[in-house]
């Protein structure tokens, strides 16, 4: 699986995953991150996009109960305090959070030297 369909408005658009930055929960929505725009998926929730990302692509990661980050795009890890890391991307702005075990789990995930 290299694109995902979204819900654009009143139509489903294909986005390709290389684009996606995160995937967040906003409220009881899903909602994917690109470097230029947000957009609504289709599907109903951010367990069921794990498991789809999961079994299709090494790339994605969940790092936090309301996020989905793509390791691709990750710029710095930095600590947000005690229990709790910011992730930043490459060319956007937006942080997400990681927590600590998660943290552990994504460095067994990635090469770190």
């Amino acid at each position: 699986m290299k694109q995902l369909f979204v819900k654009d408005r009143n139509c489903l658009k294909k986005i390709d995953l290389n684009e996606i930055y995160y995937f967040s929960t906003v409220g009881n929505k899903i909602i994917a991150f690109t470097i230029d725009s947000s957009i609504e998926l289709a599907v109903s929730s951010l367990n069921y996009l794990n498991e789809l990302l999961s079994n299709n692509s090494s790339n994605f990661f969940r790092c936090h109960k309301s996020f989905i980050i793509n390791l691709n795009k990750i710029d710095c890890i930095s600590k947000f305090n005690n229990k709790t890391y910011n992730i930043s991307f490459k060319d956007i702005k937006n942080q997400v959070y990681i927590t600590q075990k998660n943290l552990k789990n994504l460095k067994e995930k990635i090469s770190i030297i």
